[in-house]
């Protein structure tokens, strides 16, 4: 999963941006572990689990987007379903997700949208 911002700083050049980075817990100077995301027997369903903050900090806005080809991305936000959570270490936790694709795609790609309005 990547997180996405306004032509943000990634000097780690791994995809995530510095807001991203910040809002994971990782460092914008090292390139962070991939999210957790898995498959279920229905090729459409997809769970996954994100590292967040316990508490959003504000003005952050959080959302999800997916993509068939990494050029497209469609916000699909409405239709992801937070299932629960684990703690993780000081200040975060591993929230659980579920989506259930349309069309059952060949692929599809999802990424953790973070914003600041």
């Amino acid at each position: 999963m990547q997180l996405a911002h306004r032509s943000a700083p990634d000097p780690d050049r791994d995809g995530t941006n510095n807001l991203g980075e910040f809002f994971g817990g990782g460092s914008p100077n090292e390139v962070d572990r991939s999210e957790e995301i898995s498959i279920s027997g229905n090729p459409s369903l997809f769970t996954f689990k994100s590292r967040e903050p316990i508490t959003i900090p504000s003005p952050l806005v959080v959302g999800w987007k997916s993509s068939v080809n990494l050029t497209q991305w469609t916000d699909i936000t409405a239709g992801v379903q937070y299932i629960s959570e684990i703690a993780a270490d000081t200040g975060f936790v591993i929230r659980s997700y579920r989506y259930t694709a349309p069309d059952n795609p060949k692929s599809l790609f999802i990424r953790r949208a973070v914003v600041q309005p």
